[in-house]
């Protein structure tokens, strides 16, 4: 399937929709008709280049899965914050994304984010990661090019788990600990 048909209905009950490895090349923007949607999987969709506005009217979307969509590169256009019940990211594999939007610092739901395998992934420029005070799982490993965190990553206070084997690059980063 290289394309996701219009959706012109009410498909308001539809919870999950899973087009993993499609030959989609972009989610169409007619998705914002799904309400009710809670999970969207496009896993290893290897075409995939680009989202629509469409997907930032998901406001019950929990669960984005798009691992191993290795043409992706960037969220050009979208406001990805706005997926305020958005609780896991996973980007892990998308070896052509080089950048994370400003707006991911909005996701005040977000437990997981996932980037491990993020070749071209070299920073986090202007993201304040640190208000992601859900955040419990930051998985960075396998991103050969990532050379710095920021400095926010201290204050993310529900963070049980930060992954980063094989990060050949990251030469250092500093974590304050303060004691309550």
């Amino acid at each position: 399937m290289k394309s996701f048909p219009e959706i012109k209905g009410n498909m308001g009950s539809l919870r999950e929709l899973d087009l993993s490895e499609t030959d989609i090349i972009e989610v169409p923007s007619s998705i914002r008709h799904l309400h009710g949607l809670k999970t969207l999987k496009l896993s290893d969709c290897l075409n995939l280049v680009s989202l629509q506005v469409g997907i930032c009217s998901l406001s019950s979307l929990q669960t984005l899965l798009m691992d191993g969509s290795l043409e992706l590169k960037a969220f050009l256009d979208i406001n990805i914050g706005s997926l305020k019940a958005l609780e896991w990211l996973d980007l892990s594999y998308c070896e052509n994304l080089e950048s994370l939007p400003d707006s991911i610092c909005s996701l005040t739901s977000l437990q997981t984010l996932l980037l491990n395998g993020c070749s071209k992934l070299k920073a986090f420029p202007y993201i304040n990661i640190g208000s992601l005070k859900a955040l419990e799982l930051l998985a960075l490993s396998y991103c050969e090019n990532l050379e710095s965190l920021p400095d926010s990553i201290c204050n993310l206070t529900s963070l049980q788990t930060l992954m980063l084997k094989e990060c050949s690059k990251l030469k250092a980063f500093q974590i304050s600990i303060l004691e309550v």
